[in-house]
């Protein structure tokens, strides 16, 4: 399991993952377009999809699958309502429920899935904390 923001995202710029982790740890300060367009940057670079896509209209597998992870995790964790979630992504609260659904069903038939689920889950909760930078 990864033990810092950095190790989640792979070899990133710091000073982005830094600002992330306090943007999303903040104890829910902040716009939540903002919470949710720090959790977009997060999965996008999980699952290699560009932010752009994640917000827009296609359909791919891998890019459909990001944007449902970022609204099931927008309703779970940030206690967004349905209409909210579906407002930040241009989405009915139709499809928001559905994406939920994916995301429930998937979490509970993969293991895999439910590992980086999880390690985002965590990292997104304030669990893992942010490097930090050493005294010299």
């Amino acid at each position: 399991m990864a033990r810092s923001l950095r190790a989640l995202l792979g070899r990133g710029n710091d000073l982005l993952a830094r600002a992330e982790a306090r943007t999303l740890s903040a104890g829910g300060k902040g716009t939540p377009a903002a919470r949710m367009a720090a959790v977009v940057r997060l999965v996008g670079r999980k699952f290699a999809v560009p932010e752009w896509q994640i917000y827009s209209d296609n359909r791919r597998e891998n890019v459909a699958r990001a944007r449902q992870i970022c609204m099931a995790l927008g309703w779970k964790e940030f206690k967004l309502s349905l209409r909210g979630v579906g407002k930040l992504f241009s989405r009915d609260h139709c499809t928001v429920t559905k994406a939920i659904r994916a995301v429930k069903d998937l979490y509970d038939t993969n293991a895999a899935f439910r590992q980086e689920y999880d390690a985002l889950v965590a990292g997104i909760s304030g669990k893992i904390q942010p490097p930090r930078a050493q005294r010299t």
